[in-house]
């Protein structure tokens, strides 16, 4: 038989917990982590504590030893985990709309957002992202022949310059088409 493991709590933990608990402004994952301990310090069983908390044994355990190697400061914040993805570079973003502006797909007279993700190696939701909003979209058409959206439609190029402070499309140095008013 496993020996259940109590934590170690001092009168000042004890009351520091207790005082949390009674202010109730705290996340219920939070309580529940405090009243864990709590319990388990007064002696109740893992299993007990688990059916009373709704949560599985092994988790009162986590908790009692997240208590003991971290304090009360383990059990009211959660661990760090290692971020999502990596953001697209600079240079990525570059070659969306470089692409979508400079070159016609085969067989097709506009860049679809799947198409030209799948081109660059990303998801077609990037590229909407990052194709340089609306400078980037067919003027007064959202979507293209295949139900996407159409990239590189209505776009004139003017210089290829980089300057800090400005939107992709507008660092890309890419305007969009304008009907010239004769005066």
């Amino acid at each position: 038989m496993k020996r259940e493991v109590l934590p170690q709590l001092n009168a000042e933990d004890k009351d520091l917990m207790e005082h949390i608990l009674a202010a109730g402004k705290i996340k219920h994952k939070f309580a529940v982590r405090l009243q864990t301990v709590l319990h388990r310090a007064n002696g109740k069983g893992t299993n007990e504590i688990a059916e009373f908390l709704g949560i599985h044994p092994m988790t009162v355990s986590l908790y009692v030893r997240r208590y003991t190697t971290g304090g009360i400061d383990a059990l009211i914040r959660d661990k760090t985990r290692k971020p999502g993805k990596a953001p697209i570079s600079e240079e990525k973003k570059q070659e969306i709309c470089r692409i979508a502006c400079q070159e016609k797909p085969p067989d097709e007279t506009h860049w679809s957002t799947r198409k030209l993700g799948k081109r660059v190696g990303i998801g077609h939701d990037a590229v909407k992202r990052y194709s340089g909003g609306d400078y980037c979209f067919k003027p007064g058409s959202e979507r293209g022949r295949g139900g996407g959206p159409v990239i590189g439609a209505g776009l004139r190029r003017t210089a290829l310059t980089l300057s800090p402070g400005k939107s992709t499309a507008a660092r890309l140095g890419f305007t969009p088409l304008m009907k010239e008013t004769a005066p």
